[in-house]
């Protein structure tokens, strides 16, 4: 067995866990300003679909059944015009992938 062609192909299937975390990473930013809404826990697949049938341009891709993703509110401001906005961090990751970071900016009125 080739040691070397098997560690090297490793790599190219950890390379499109990566790209397909970061393809989810864009989906999911603009996902929120289309649905306008986060998703809820458990509710990823649902929420991106729901967003591809919103806005047929989105091509969002189906998650990876190893994806794992989270989200942190990261800050909240609040305006004297009455309005907030608020930064939530989302990472993907997969047991075998690094995690990819997404940031979200929600402005509310």
């Amino acid at each position: 067995r080739d040691v070397e062609r098997s560690r090297g192909l490793g790599d190219v299937y950890k390379r499109q866990e990566l790209d397909h975390l970061r393809e989810l990473a864009r989906c999911l930013e603009r996902a929120v300003v289309v649905l306008n809404r986060e998703p809820s826990d458990g509710e990823l697949a649902a929420y991106l679909k729901a967003a591809n049938e919103a806005d047929p341009n989105m091509a969002c891709p189906e998650p990876l059944a190893t994806v794992r993703w989270s989200h942190d509110e990261g800050s909240l401001s609040h305006f004297d015009d009455g309005s907030a906005e608020a930064v939530i961090e989302y990472t993907f990751s997969t047991p075998s992938c690094g995690a990819v970071l997404a940031n979200v900016t929600l402005v509310m009125p």
